[in-house]
């Protein structure tokens, strides 16, 4: 992993830890998880099944411009699951520090 994305992180992780979350923020940050893990889904099918296909050329040009065809779509694939990966450690990270903050205000309003 690069250093950039392991900054990046600590970036997100400090905002998020900052930030005053609302409950509709963590609703709309679990809608981007689901977006993006249909994405990242359908990008790494669509590898899968450019492999099956690619493997059955016999025409050089077919193979040749297929060979780029497939580091694109294998380039998309990884760029997806990165993408659908923060969002959803992001999401988790919210999670536990909005279930946090709740239980202390709900404990010092007992008290």
């Amino acid at each position: 992993m690069s250093n950039f994305y392991q900054t990046e992180n600590l970036e997100t992780e400090e905002l998020i830890l900052r930030s005053n979350l609302q409950i509709l923020d963590l609703k709309q940050m679990a809608d981007m998880e689901d977006h993006y893990k249909k994405k990242t889904r359908h990008a790494i099918d669509t590898y899968k099944n450019w492999q099956k296909l690619h493997g059955r050329q016999k025409d050089m040009i077919e193979i040749l411009y297929g060979n780029m065809e497939g580091t694109m779509l294998r380039r998309q694939a990884e760029d997806t699951t990165r993408i659908y990966w923060r969002v959803r450690t992001d999401l988790r990270k919210a999670l536990s520090v909005y279930i946090q903050t709740c239980c202390r205000r709900n404990y010092s309003n007992v008290a």
